[in-house]
């Protein structure tokens, strides 16, 4: 579905790019070629971050950093990260997403590089937040400019694909970042993660449509909980309902992302190669699992907060059964399954979020709705951590990352009831 608002947005840059895109933009598979350019933005957001978790134990010797310290690389990308959502969403929807997305990819690049010429830990500590916040419009930019290009009934499985960004980034970070650290060092992997990243900013800036700030000539479809202007006042409700709905499930989620990998060393004593592999089967699951969740999902739109409402009741009890495990072997059959539970109701409720609102506000409700979801990112690896050192024991840490999802549920009950409300309001 070619809109009118990105043809004429094509039709803004200078001539000889303009002509080009306007070609491509006109050609049946562009929107997929686009979707395939915002992956590659998600992913690279995921990969680059996940850098660290790799390298965190050769760079400590390096920098002489404690195990508090390492921590806190992982706390300040966030305090970037968190904040630099919300801003990036209203930058987006003023300027565009084209230019916000390649100045941030730029950015990012930079900071990146820098990373591998730092000497100290506090010097680490401030480019990981400058990190963070060149990162934080990804999410918002890719929701919009994705969206206009996909029905309703399609926007499953569309965010599927963007969805699968982060079980991949996580698969391929455990396979090449350890080899890559081995044969040429921490140092070496952020330039090439820079030099990676300055590709993606060009190659973005050549696909991507320039984009109105105002976003003419897109309208939401009508989605379970979408209201004229007589349900307007349920929009906030809606927004809030939806963002404590993500930040249960990055909870639970990313929680076991990041921290699994020490959980599984100090609790079981497995090396680093062994929690990787885990780590592994736990992204594969996802990967598989995501874009068949979000085409079902297509088959009953109406329905779609009642399907992130059985995976977020899924989830805590795949997580106590990986708790229960003994065996290596039981650990990664274990997390693939988890990956299968965790990962496959981030594109519905992505999906949720772009049917309920306005393409107007799209870039600043997805950068809010994100930053909220991003948040449990900051504060998750911190109560986990605190959960293992006190009593050293897997079931516990995990019990807390399932308390989250468990959250998520009750808030998207809410939305369905709030939603119906909006919809009777609407017909008034």
């Amino acid at each position: 579905m070619v809109t009118m608002g990105a043809e004429r947005a094509a039709e803004s840059t200078d001539m000889p790019v303009a002509i080009r895109r306007r070609v491509l933009v006109k050609h049946p598979s562009f929107r997929w070629i686009l979707l395939g350019n915002m992956v590659a933005v998600m992913f690279s957001s995921y990969f680059i971050r996940l850098a660290w978790s790799n390298v965190a134990a050769s760079a400590s010797q390096t920098l002489g950093s404690t195990a508090y310290q390492l921590g806190l690389f992982v706390t300040l990308f966030y305090i970037g990260y968190v904040p630099a959502n919300a801003l990036g969403g209203v930058l987006i929807d003023r300027f565009g997403s084209r230019r916000v997305l390649v100045t941030a990819l730029f950015l990012l690049a930079g900071a990146t590089g820098g990373f591998g010429l730092i000497e100290t830990a506090s010097q680490g500590l401030v480019v990981q937040t400058l990190m963070g916040i060149s990162s934080g419009s990804f999410y918002a930019a890719t929701i919009k400019v994705s969206s206009p290009w996909f029905t309703k009934k399609e926007r499953g499985f569309a965010f599927g694909f963007l969805a699968m960004a982060g079980p991949l980034a996580i698969v391929a970070a455990n396979l090449i970042f350890p080899r890559i650290i081995d044969h040429l060092g921490w140092s070496q992997l952020y330039y090439i993660l820079g030099i990676y990243a300055v590709a993606l900013a060009t190659f973005t800036f050549l696909v991507v449509p320039a984009d109105a700030p105002s976003a003419e000539g897109t309208e939401p479809d009508l989605g379970i909980s979408h209201v004229d202007e007589h349900g307007g006042a349920y929009f906030g409700a809606r927004l809030l309902l939806v963002c404590l709905a993500g930040f249960g499930a990055s909870w639970g989620t990313y929680g076991f992302t990041f921290c699994s990998n020490l959980l599984l060393v100090k609790s079981h004593a497995f090396g680093a190669e062994k929690a990787a592999t885990v780590v592994v089967m736990f992204g594969l699951g996802g990967s598989i699992a995501i874009p068949i969740y979000g085409l079902l999902s297509d088959r009953v739109a109406a329905y779609r907060p009642q399907f992130v409402i059985l995976g977020l009741l899924i989830f805590p009890m795949v997580l106590a059964i990986f708790g229960r495990q003994t065996t290596f072997s039981g650990f990664c059959l274990a997390g693939f399954a988890l990956g299968v539970s965790a990962f496959a109701f981030w594109p519905l409720i992505s999906a949720i979020l772009a049917d309920q609102v306005d393409h107007r506000r799209l870039g600043f409700s997805a950068g809010v709705a994100n930053a909220s979801w991003q948040s449990a990112n900051v504060l998750v690896p911190l109560a986990a951590g605190a959960i293992v050192d006190a009593t050293h024991s897997l079931a516990m840490s995990l019990l807390v990352l399932a308390a989250g999802p468990m959250l998520g549920a009750v808030c998207l009950t809410v939305l369905i009831g709030v939603s119906k409300k909006a919809r009777a309001a609407s017909k008034v």
